[in-house]
This record gives C-alpha cells, structure tokens and sequence, in this order.
C-alpha cells in the first residue's frame, strides 16, 4: 500500500516537470486544476508525503503558483506548511515573492503569538515599498500585515495606514487573468481591519469588493468568496443592516470555506458568533469545544486569547 502511495505521488509530481507540445502548462487548466486540488487533499491525509513533496513544490515554477501562491494552507501553517514558504523563499528571490512568502510566515508568527518572529518577517516585508507592480494579492497581504502589526502587536494608531491603503486601492484592476477578476486585495485587508476591530472601513472596502468584481463568483472553486460573504456578514452585523447580515451568514452557513483554510475561518466565524450572543446555549457549548479542537490542531494560540475574551463578556 505504501509503495502505491509513492508511485501516485511521484507521477503526480512529475505532471509539473513536463511540457506538453512544447508549450508550458498553465496551472489553471482544468485537468490539471483538478490533479492539483486531489493531489493536495490526498498528501494533506499523509503528511509525511506532503513534507516530502513540499520542497519540490516550492521550487518548481508551475507547482509553485498552485501549492504555494495562489493556494495558502492557513490550517497546516503551523505545523507544515511554514518549511514549504521557507524552501520557496530560498528559491525564489523576486520583490512579488519575498513580500508573498514573509507575510505568509508573519500570519504564522502572529496566529501562534510569537511577537518577537512576527517583526522579524513584517522588517523583511517593509524592505519593499508597497507598490503597484505587484499582484494585488500580494499588496493586500503587505498592507494587511502591516495593519494587524500596528493595531494588534504595537497598538498603535493605523489611521495613516488606512488612508493609505484606501488610496492604493483605487488603482486595482477590477478584471484580467490570474484572479485579478477577484477581489484578493479586498479580501487580505478586510480579515486584517476586521481582526484590528475596524468595522467601518471593512465595511466600505467589503462593498468595493462585491460591488466592482462581478465576476468573481467565476473563482468560486476556490472557495474564497465565502470567506468574503462571512467578513460582510461580520461587518454589516456591526454598523447594524440587519438584512445584509442575515443574508450573507446564510450563504457563508449555506456554502463552504476552502479546503485549506477551513479550520482557520470557521474559528472567525465561531468567535464572531460566540462573542456577538448570537447562538442559543447548546450552539454555543458546541462551538466553544469546536474552537479548543480547531486551536489544538492549529496551534493558532491567538484564539484562545479571543475565545477567553469571550468568556469574561458573559
């Protein structure tokens, strides 16, 4: 059994060493798309495999933009994922990629409450000026970093940063190839100002996102965009539109996260309907043992930190 493991691994892998009629793969082509996402569910059930097949992901151009870039595993950043980001940044040494992969490892470093790791990566990401030539992914990431750094770890005022940012956002692309017909720097900053309490600017970025990028439910594979229904239903609950909330946690409630943040985002939904009052007592007992199984598993110790918030609010 373990010796046809190794076989299906290394042909699957193998698939992004090869050129087909001379003409490079694109990452987003379907068949591939598809090998891709089985190929990750199947090594995320044997970790031993995916810590095998982590470097080579990590250096591989067309590998990379799946695995690494464009598919960020929040639930196993921990533990696992974090030694795929370090490989990546070894070999890649690009402005895109250096910024990408230090947010990335800052994420890890403030969801595990290591302050003193978190401004060691927000340094490394601050060496580049947050600029528009760069995907907008990647911009949302800085920007959002930076806030969570000045709010959360330094507590410090982020208004500037904010004005900033809402500046920048002006010049996005609302469409084109490689998700920029999705809201990804919308989608960073929003978690960021939700985390750091900014309801209202969350809330007006949140309208941009779902207001100027119609085409966004193209990338619904992805599952990113019942994240970005749960941060309206979470805004939209704080400045008071009722209906907005109510329909949009239906459709976060209705649909599923993506397969590798679920743990990740199920704990923001959690803590958001935990600590908002907004489940009756048998919900609630459940989704308090459902956080202390999701913190576990992640190792996100910021978690707890909210989870026991919660607990002194009642």
């Amino acid at each position: 059994m373990y010796e046809n493991n190794n076989l299906v691994v290394n042909i699957l892998k193998d698939i992004y060493t090869f050129h087909l009629d001379g003409e490079e793969l694109n990452y987003r082509d379907p068949a591939l798309f598809a090998v891709s996402k089985n190929l990750i569910m199947k090594l995320r059930q044997n970790l031993s495999h995916y810590d095998l097949l982590a470097p080579h992901f990590s250096k591989a151009g067309l590998a990379s933009k799946f695995f690494i870039e464009h598919f960020v595993d929040y639930d196993l950043l921990a533990q696992h994922y974090h030694l795929a980001i370090r490989t990546y940044l070894s070999c890649h040494k690009n402005k895109e990629a250096q910024v990408f992969g230090n947010c990335i490892l800052f994420l890890r470093a403030y969801l595990m409450n290591n302050n003193r790791d978190a401004e060691l990566h927000i340094n490394e990401v601050n060496q580049y000026r947050r600029e528009m030539n760069i995907h907008p992914f990647v911009s949302g990431r800085q920007f959002a970093c930076n806030l969570i750094y000045k709010v959360k770890i330094l507590e410090e005022d982020a208004q500037e940063l904010i004005e900033e940012m809402f500046q920048f956002e002006k010049f996005i692309p609302r469409s084109g190839d490689s998700y920029l017909n999705f809201p990804g720097f919308h989608f960073n900053v929003c978690d960021a100002l939700i985390q750091c309490g900014k309801y209202s600017e969350a809330k007006k970025l949140c309208d941009i996102a779902l207001r100027e990028f119609p085409n966004a439910e193209k990338n619904i594979d992805t599952g990113f965009s019942t994240s970005l229904q749960l941060f309206n239903a979470i805004v939209n609950f704080h400045i008071g539109s009722k209906k907005t909330f109510d329909k949009s946690l239906v459709k976060v409630q209705s649909s599923e996260f993506n397969f590798l943040s679920e743990k990740y985002f199920k704990l923001i939904l959690n803590n958001f309907l935990i600590n908002n009052s907004l489940l009756d007592m048998r919900a609630e007992k459940f989704a308090r043992k459902n956080n202390q199984v999701l913190i576990k598993q992640t190792e996100f110790s910021r978690f707890t930190q909210i989870a026991s918030k919660a607990i002194n609010l009642h």
